[in-house]
């Protein structure tokens, strides 16, 4: 016990504020749950935008199969050109709004960084 009590380590952790360590653990967990949270989030908003494109993607595979096989008429092709040309928009549209929801998808992931160094010192204050 003597020993213990002139320990080094033990007596610089006299000076120690544990609640430091109890408000950074809470601190990460806080920041945590909100990016899983963002995260998930964002991730149901960009299912349905590749859902659609593929949709609408499989709707001209019988067309297009035609097409290749020169059995579609000049109004069929006329009709098909223009389909395309929407579709280019839309798929143009699209990517940018998928480019956007990945972008917020690795800002709300930035937080790892910041937690693992809260992380760090809090641990670092448990084993002294």
């Amino acid at each position: 016990m003597n020993q213990f009590s002139v320990d080094p380590q033990v007596k610089k952790l006299q000076n120690v504020d544990f609640s430091d360590a109890k408000e950074g653990l809470n601190y990460v967990i806080r920041i945590t749950e909100e990016a899983a949270n963002k995260t998930m989030d964002l991730a149901d908003e960009l299912h349905p935008l590749t859902a659609e494109l593929q949709i609408k993607l499989e709707k001209f595979i019988p067309i297009w199969r035609k097409l290749l096989s020169k059995e579609i008429d000049v109004n069929q092709f006329q009709t098909l050109c223009h389909n395309i040309d929407i579709y280019f928009d839309q798929v143009f549209d699209t990517v940018n709004q998928v480019n956007q929801l990945t972008n917020d998808i690795v800002v709300a992931q930035g937080f790892q960084d910041l937690s693992g160094q809260v992380l760090r010192r809090t641990i670092d204050v448990i084993q002294d």
